[in-house]
């Protein structure tokens, strides 16, 4: 749930949630998403992403690879690009310089 664009009673059974089990729920700061091109119906629309890197650590040290998972917004001003939710995938390429 975004707070910002929740309906009174999505905030009131949200509120009544947390109360019930404050441990079942995590906040965090709105982020600002970026936009990216996306081909929607044939067509370039803006829609929202982020990337998710893939960092793995040894025990000495992490290391990131080259590219991640973009994750995508398939809707017009959704902020939530979570595949249960509607979103989807994009291919991440990183090219050398």
């Amino acid at each position: 749930m975004i707070g910002r664009t929740a309906s009174s009673a999505e905030l009131r059974r949200a509120r009544a949630a947390i109360e019930a089990g404050p441990a079942d729920h995590v906040a965090q700061e709105l982020v600002h998403l970026s936009t990216h091109p996306t081909v929607i119906d044939g067509r370039l629309a803006p829609r929202h992403v982020d990337m998710r890197p893939f960092v793995f650590y040894d025990g000495r040290r992490a290391r990131a690879l080259p590219g991640g998972l973009t994750r995508v917004a398939f809707e017009e001003g959704q902020l939530v690009v979570n595949s249960s939710r509607g979103g989807g995938g994009k291919d991440t390429w990183v090219l050398p310089s």
